[in-house]
């Protein structure tokens, strides 16, 4: 008998990988900005530099941290099924959703959900690479925790903004959707397996 799965493939979150792709290339612009003439002050001992090599030695550590947790974010930022409910795990914060929760899955356009019209300047150039993209949406009955609560932890793109239900923008639309399906109906299917004939 084949091994049933416990949880299914890790799919990261383009919303994130977005963010470090967008900042990523600035942030090392600042470090070697102000990592080459803080070199510059320990080889040749330039008294002009000395003033301000404090603060170049601030903005360097700044920008590599700033880098790093970009990177963390990138990698951490995923949903994934797992047995009895689906996982949506950021940087800093998870959420779960019980497949008892999830009314339907559906493909959708990126930017049908979220109109290009309905978002600033600086909104419609972090989403540029998105609008195109078929995600996939799950609506819920209600939302696991307080809206307000949610969006403290994650994307405003994550959330369905008219409905209860999340969205999720990933390379392999296809592949989510399917293993959502997969892990809902066999949990379903647990569900009616455990239920005793003759009780309500």
């Amino acid at each position: 008998m084949a091994k049933r799965r416990t949880r299914g493939k890790r799919y990261p979150l383009l919303i994130y990988r977005r963010l470090f792709s967008l900042y990523a290339g600035p942030l090392v612009m600042l470090f070697l900005v102000s990592a080459a003439p803080l070199g510059a002050t320990f080889v040749w001992e330039l008294p002009r530099l000395q003033p301000i090599r404090w603060t170049l030695v601030i903005i360097a550590v700044i920008s590599i941290l700033l880098l790093l947790a970009l990177f963390v974010a990138r990698w951490l930022a995923f949903v994934r099924c797992r047995t009895n409910s689906l996982l949506i795990q950021v940087p800093l914060y998870q959420v779960v959703i019980s497949y008892g929760r999830i009314r339907l899955t559906r493909p959708a356009e990126f930017a049908r959900i979220f109109p290009p019209r309905g978002q600033t300047w600086s909104q419609r150039r972090f989403l540029e690479s998105l609008w195109g993209r078929t995600v996939i949406v799950v609506e819920t009955k209600g939302l696991p925790l307080p809206r307000w609560w949610l969006r403290l932890w994650l994307s405003k793109y994550l959330l369905l903004p008219h409905d209860s239900g999340f969205v999720f923008a990933v390379e392999d639309w296809m592949g989510l959707s399917q293993e959502i399906d997969s892990f809902r109906s066999n949990w379903l299917l647990r569900r009616k397996e455990m239920q005793v004939p003759g009780t309500f």
